[in-house]
């Protein structure tokens, strides 16, 4: 696997834990500091495919999911604790419920990144 993915999650634990199951599984993975803006935007020039990503992305800049996900303008995962994520439907976005397992993020990230199925449902595991 080439693919590259980007990671903007606020917990530092939960950022490397992503990162290391992500990098066992054959992905290149990068950590972004989510409130750092200057980092964000030089990191969209990265060639990633997908991004995982909660809430703090740009936060106090942009403001809603469905204009962070126009800004990425790249397939996202949304990771949220709550639990109604109905409310984040969004074509490129798919959102998981916090916590997960190892199981779930391969799932997901193995979904978006092989197309096998459409990029704008919600699931909620």
């Amino acid at each position: 696997m080439n693919e590259n993915i980007l990671i903007a999650v606020h917990n530092g634990i939960i950022a490397l834990d992503i990162k290391r199951q992500l990098s066992e599984s054959g992905y290149s993975a990068k950590i972004v500091n989510p409130y750092d803006q200057e980092k964000i935007d030089e990191n969209m020039n990265y060639p990633f495919q997908l991004i995982i990503f909660e809430r703090s992305l740009y936060s106090g800049k942009i403001k809603g999911i469905p204009e962070i996900v126009q800004k990425i303008n790249r397939p996202a995962i949304y990771l949220t604790t709550e639990a109604d994520t109905e409310k984040y439907k969004h074509p490129g976005l798919r959102v998981m419920q916090m916590p997960f397992d190892r199981d779930e993020l391969q799932k997901n990230v193995k979904s978006v990144l092989g197309g096998n199925e459409r990029n704008d449902q919600s699931y909620n595991f």
